[in-house]
């Protein structure tokens, strides 16, 4: 995992017009921080951007600035919120992640499963429940764009893996992880610690989603 170059002692440092330029111009496989409070830190890779209470490095086999897709956008929590959803885009918007083609966290508000609807955060993103060692639900159609909540709701220890790539670190009951997925295509979601929870994710274009009409009485 590549060391960072930059680490901003705060949130209007990281606005400076330095730590904007800094991720154009930033070298593939290369890095930087922000500093986003006591406990949470924006790292800004060449190609993607990572959430997180502690330094990647930290936490071996992410595969954050090296495998995710360009401009995916991994938010990690730890039991409660560390950064909240609106405060993220601010911020986001702050350090001109723009450029990195990342600002698809807000694309849209709302998302279904098929065939039947999933619960949703009061930004509207899906949640996708890891319980009783199962992804629940086990499918789920979103908009290109479309950022999803993963939960642990149980003791089991829990990771996420995105065709593969663990996008999470380990889970504990609590831990939650928003993904976006910004380009349209079919993923598979899996557990490391639990071959048996499989899910899928299908992503299509913002043009052809339409979200399920409600049954009527």
């Amino acid at each position: 995992m590549p060391s960072p170059i930059r680490c901003a002692a705060s949130v209007a440092e990281a606005r400076s017009t330095s730590m904007r330029r800094a991720p154009c111009s930033l070298p593939r496989g290369s890095a930087a921080s922000v500093n986003c409070g006591s406990s949470s830190r924006l790292w800004i890779f060449a190609g993607s951007v990572a959430l997180r209470p502690e330094s990647p490095s930290a936490t071996p086999g992410l595969g954050i600035g090296r495998s995710n897709r360009p401009g995916a956008i991994v938010l990690v929590k730890s039991g409660t919120m560390a950064l909240m959803p609106k405060r993220l885009r601010r911020m986001l918007s702050g350090v001109g992640i723009a450029l990195l083609g990342a600002v698809l966290l807000a694309a849209c508000s709302s998302a279904t499963s098929d065939p039947q609807a999933v619960p949703t955060t009061a930004e509207g993103y899906p949640v996708v429940n890891q319980d009783r060692l199962r992804f629940i639900p086990k499918r789920l159609t979103i908009p290109a764009g479309m950022s999803v909540l993963f939960r642990n709701s149980e003791t089991a220890i829990h990771d996420v893996l995105v065709d593969g790539v663990n996008v999470s670190g380990n889970m504990r009951k609590g831990d939650e992880v928003l993904y976006t997925f910004e380009s349209p295509g079919t993923f598979a979601i899996t557990c490391s610690f639990h071959p048996q929870m499989r899910a899928t994710i299908v992503v299509v274009p913002p043009a052809e989603f339409t979200p399920p009409s409600m049954p009527s009485n």
